[in-house]
């Protein structure tokens, strides 16, 4: 096993759960977490949220087995997330 790969997961369904969602990663067992992304204010989801495995090759297989799969009605988007963007950064406005 290596570092941990972070996935993206788009285009979710507004009722989705994060047990749903890591229902999905059944042939996954190198799964370690999945959070929902929901609005500061309001508790909604917002429609994405990060997947975590703990091995690089399981995290291949699941994007090339859950991109484009649908769920509810909607194609979802699976992939590689980016690198956090960290505050403080040039380019930020404030000084």
């Amino acid at each position: 096993m290596g570092e941990a790969v972070r996935l993206y997961l788009g285009n979710l369904p507004y009722a989705v759960d994060e047990e749903q969602l890591a229902a999905l990663f059944t042939d996954f067992r190198s799964l370690t977490s999945v959070q929902l992304v929901r609005d500061q204010h309001t508790g909604a989801s917002r429609g994405f949220a990060f997947a975590e495995l703990d091995d690089e090759a399981e995290a291949r297989a699941a994007v090339a087995a859950l991109n484009g799969r649908t769920l509810a009605g909607r194609v979802l988007a699976v992939k590689p997330a980016r690198p956090k963007q960290e505050f403080g950064q040039p380019g930020g406005g404030a000084e």
